[in-house]
């Protein structure tokens, strides 16, 4: 469980018996730009990487950080830069709700991924996923509850509505921070995968049941979308040979509910 505050950066140590807590906030930056009818919300989520060596790490309970205006999007990207220089992973919350134009995310650079799924803003980012992800295949992707207290207005519980499941080796803070980075998890709002191969010849997949399955493939200068779907039937698992050298992949699962995996390496 990551503990991300608006503008106050958690970074404590001492954790509940069985529960990690990662630490970090989530920064707030508005843009006005005189081609855009509206102010874009930029909210930049950060997660502390252990594994970087710097000496100006954000202290615990820091507030410098406070609500940004800015009329630049070059304003944007050096808040990124300065994040990221003091030992962060830098994610773009809900990036549909409220709306960021893909041109931005596209001419931005340095941040490490986006919000694919955000159970608070009810934003499915798959389109923007595959957009983003032809152009820098370094990008993480990751599901979250994005949730402000136990329940909603109408009293419906705001947990576990979005999440990522990492590899089974990641046991503590580090670990787990490390696998996010090197893309060994997947992202979920429902289906789980339970387990996933891929080579130079084929993909394997096995997962709970699902209605739909996407497969987006890249060779070195294209790429192609292969959907599965079964008439009257659950898909729970995939093997597919390729034809040609393959370097990256990118899968989505949907059940029958509509709720979806995602994951890429």
């Amino acid at each position: 469980m990551a503990i991300t505050d608006h503008r106050i950066y958690f970074d404590e140590e001492g954790t509940p018996r069985d529960l990690i807590l990662l630490n970090g906030c989530e920064y707030n930056c508005y843009l006005d730009l005189k081609d855009y009818s509206e102010r874009i919300h930029f909210h930049l989520l950060t997660l502390k990487d252990p594994e970087l060596e710097v000496s100006n790490r954000i202290a615990h309970d820091d507030n410098s950080y406070k609500s940004l205006f800015y009329t630049k999007l070059d304003e944007v990207q050096s808040l990124i830069n300065e994040l990221k220089s003091r030992g962060n992973l830098v994610i773009i919350a809900h990036p549909k709700k409220p709306f960021i134009p893909i041109e931005l995310l596209r001419t931005l650079q340095n941040y490490d991924g986006i919000e694919v799924y955000n159970a608070k803003s009810e934003q499915d980012a798959s389109d923007y996923r595959a957009q983003l992800y032809q152009m820098r295949k370094t990008l993480l992707f990751t599901s979250v509850d994005d949730s402000h207290a136990y329940q909603n207005e109408q009293g419906e519980c705001e947990y576990f509505k979005g999440y990522i499941v990492v590899e089974d080796g990641a046991k503590d803070k580090n670990s787990v921070v490390k696998a996010i980075k090197n893309k060994r998890f997947y992202a979920s709002n429902g289906p789980e995968i339970y387990s996933l191969a891929f080579d130079e010849n084929q993909l394997k997949l096995r997962c709970s049941a699902i209605s739909k399955l996407e497969l987006t493939l890249f060779s070195k200068d294209q790429f192609e979308t292969i959907c599965f779907e079964k008439e009257n039937e659950m898909i729970t698992d995939l093997q597919y040979k390729f034809s040609k050298a393959i370097t990256h992949y990118m899968v989505i699962c949907t059940d029958q509910s509509g709720n979806k995996a995602w994951i890429s390496n």
